[in-house]
């Protein structure tokens, strides 16, 4: 590539980026460069692509990147608390966690999108990443997408058994009392500001009294119900193990769906045992108890740390499912395969 059509690469680069919303005037000098050096790649990515591909319309899974310091490499040590509010954010995003690995001394975070690579969507994709990357103290890498040359469209799903659901009305807030005052504190809040306060248009769950609150999650309704249960159901997707949080009492019957048909993706972190407790803290003890069962049912040791658990979050919820979890199994135990009760006869 010459010199001129370098320069015709960039010029409609900017103007994409211009169109994105992102100019040179209102925004970080180096993050700008940045997104132009991306946006340039973005487009030479996109046009070698398309020579492999017969339908770039067709939605792909598209591998994104950004690498971390390590602690030891922190300035302050409290900065730490970034690349954890970082990892907490994508667990409220619309993406597919893959992996979080240290080489070399740099944390890499990989992650998946499930979108088109149209040239606008995608050097605004490229620019959004960059500037969440920089406000959380990584630096954004690339993205990557897989091709099959036999066929000329892109490879199967590898995580078609993963994907979130998207497009649903509700929202998980962080508590910035909660979140470390960082050095780039100020930074997330002018770029993501709707990760820490609430949405005006939502009304947010309350937790008892005797409850801390690190972030907070939105009610959900009738509405909001139906259109995750179609997403699950009918188009593949998968609920957020975090969004269960949203659940209350009155979508018990959801609840019981979702986990019975495993209609959920951990990509997260979170145990089912924790969901338990943060559930009963939301005053929602049937989604609790729901979700107690189904961690001893997936093999979480529920049952071991009851008593520690209880403590700690100031509930008798383990006690409740110690005792109906045993008056189970001794049910199940008197039960023959038949399902007809043994009758025990007495001696006198």
């Amino acid at each position: 590539m010459n010199v001129r059509e370098q320069f015709k690469v960039r010029e409609k680069a900017i103007k994409l980026l211009k169109k994105a919303g992102y100019k040179k005037r209102t925004a970080n000098h180096f993050v700008y460069e940045d997104q132009v050096v991306q946006a340039c790649k973005d487009l030479l990515q996109i046009k070698m692509i398309s020579g492999q591909i017969n339908d770039m319309t067709e939605e792909c899974e598209i591998l994104h990147e950004i690498a971390f310091p390590t602690d030891a490499d922190l300035a302050d040590p409290s900065d730490a608390a970034d690349f954890d509010n970082f990892m907490f954010f994508l667990q409220t995003s619309e993406i597919i966690f893959e992996s979080a690995t240290i080489y070399a001394n740099v944390k890499w975070v990989r992650f998946i999108q499930v979108a088109s690579l149209s040239p606008a969507a995608t050097v605004a994709r490229s620019a959004r990443w960059i500037e969440i990357a920089h406000a959380f103290g990584g630096r954004y890498q690339e993205w990557t997408v897989e091709c099959d040359e036999a066929t000329r469209s892109f490879t199967e799903p590898r995580f078609a058994d993963k994907r979130p659901v998207r497009g649903a009305n509700w929202h998980i807030f962080r508590n910035i009392l909660t979140a470390g005052f960082t050095d780039g504190l100020m930074t997330q809040l002018a770029v993501v500001p709707e990760f820490y306060a609430m949405n005006d248009h939502l009304k947010y769950r309350d937790k008892a009294s005797n409850s801390t609150t690190a972030y907070g999650v939105s009610e959900l309704t009738k509405t909001d119900i139906d259109y995750i249960l179609d997403r699950v159901r009918n188009h593949g997707e998968k609920l957020g193990m975090i969004r269960l949080e949203h659940f209350s009492d009155e979508h018990i019957e959801a609840v019981k769906e979702i986990l019975k048909n495993r209609l959920y993706s951990n990509y997260g972190n979170i145990s089912f045992t924790e969901l338990a407790y943060i559930s009963d803290s939301y005053e929602s003890r049937l989604v609790a108890k729901e979700l107690a069962f189904h961690a001893i049912e997936v093999g979480e040791n529920f049952i071991a740390d009851w008593i520690g658990n209880d403590e700690k979050n100031h509930t008798d919820l383990g006690k409740v499912i110690h005792s109906e979890w045993m008056f189970r199994s001794l049910s199940s135990e008197l039960t023959p395969a038949t399902g007809t009760p043994v009758k025990r006869k007495l001696k006198i």
